[in-house]
């Protein structure tokens, strides 16, 4: 019950007497305790969390932040309101955030702001760590924007990942190997450009087929079985064979399979990278051929041939 007292007064202003009121707010009372026991359990959800979820007002000082804030400014959450993060991190005093900030202030509209942090609470320098926070208006009775939410994640190691697969993109399409790949399926799933000037067929041409396309017929099944072995468990296979380019041509092929695994740790497919060594056979071929003439006219020569080592020991004769 809420009980109001009012003060009379008579016509000339002299006093005349008290009205005392009595109201029901039972159910005021349950409500605000309803908004309250909510507003504790939205606070709960939020601080466990890991994103860094913040209210700013428009001097873009902290009005609430839960505990990820806390850990990223590196100072504890009651420390941080009132307060501007520039003046908190040393590294955000230039930084494009508070422009972009304050932009979503004068238009009302969202953004997606990426920041980098390059230095500790103190200012020495520490590794670059990257940032992106989603920047959202709080609009007042009247329309205009009076705060504020901001949900900032870190998503360095992704970043990290991205430029890493990035790398791993250039040298593979710039490799003079052949660097293919093959799904759960047994299909082809990427193909490089080594791949097109070794084998002679383009990405379109292969993409989708099985690697068997390329076996000349006295090899038939020889890659579909690597393949098999690799994707039930097996391990990383090295072979020397032939293939058969778009043109006709065999060519002799040192060629490596091995595993892919997912993000995950689980097996995704299996991938190769194949080198032509035909020249290099054919010069060891020539070698061969070039030993054997000779050893067959120094087995029909009429006079000893006596081959020695620097140190004089005998290595060879003829017959």
């Amino acid at each position: 019950c809420e009980w109001r007292t009012t003060r009379l007064l008579n016509t000339d202003g002299s006093f005349a007497g008290l009205l005392t009121t009595a109201g029901d707010v039972t159910h005021r009372q349950a409500a605000e305790d309803a908004l309250r026991r909510w507003q504790r359990e939205f606070e709960a959800v939020v601080d466990s969390i890991p994103d860094a979820v913040a209210l700013f007002d428009r001097s873009l000082r902290y009005i609430y932040a839960n505990a990820a804030t806390g850990r990223l400014a590196g100072v504890p959450v009651d420390q941080l309101i009132g307060k501007q993060p520039r003046g908190l991190h040393r590294s955000l005093g230039a930084s494009t955030w508070e422009m972009e900030y304050r932009a979503v202030l004068d238009s009302g509209e969202p953004t997606t702001v990426e920041f980098t942090i390059d230095v500790d609470l103190d200012g020495a320098p520490q590794p670059v760590r990257s940032f992106q926070s989603s920047v959202m208006p709080e609009f007042a009775a009247d329309g205009s924007v009076h705060a504020l939410l901001t949900i900032t994640r870190e998503f360095t190691e992704l970043r990290r990942a991205s430029e890493d697969a990035a790398r791993l993109a250039a040298i593979v399409t710039t490799s003079d190997d052949a660097i293919t790949s093959v799904g759960l399926d047994g299909t082809l799933t990427s193909w490089n450009a080594g791949a097109e000037r070794i084998f002679g067929y383009t990405a379109a041409d292969a993409l989708g087929k099985p690697p068997a396309f390329l076996e000349p017929g006295e090899r038939a099944g020889e890659t579909t079985g690597t393949i098999q072995r690799l994707l039930a468990g097996g391990e990383r296979e090295t072979v020397q064979t032939v293939r058969v380019r778009k043109d006709g041509r065999p060519i002799h092929i040192s060629a490596s399979y091995f595993p892919i695994l997912d993000s995950f740790g689980q097996l995704a497919g299996a991938g190769s990278i194949g080198r032509d060594v035909t020249a290099l056979k054919t010069t060891e071929n020539a070698l061969r051929e070039s030993e054997s003439r000779l050893r067959a006219i120094l087995e029909l020569a009429l006079n000893a041939v006596v081959g020695m080592d620097s140190e004089g020991r005998i290595t060879d004769w003829n017959a």
